[in-house]
């Protein structure tokens, strides 16, 4: 069990899936912010075209082409 705050803790079970929770979130909020902004530049709103590029412009190589395929 790590203390986080006084009278306050993470079992050693919880914390892999809060850092897995928090690294999702991160990668969730990259690829919505470069989706927005490709959009911004284009001046059109938000399409699935807009989040496939985000995801290749952010994520390595073999990776980005298995998860826009």
């Amino acid at each position: 069990r790590k203390q986080v705050h006084p009278n306050t803790g993470i079992s050693s079970k919880a914390m892999p899936m809060g850092i897995m929770n928090s690294f999702m979130n991160i990668i969730f909020e990259r690829i919505a912010g470069e989706a927005f902004r490709l959009a911004h530049y284009k001046k059109r709103s938000t399409t699935f075209r807009e989040i496939q590029t985000a995801l290749l412009l952010l994520l390595p190589g073999e990776l980005a082409k298995d998860v826009v395929s």
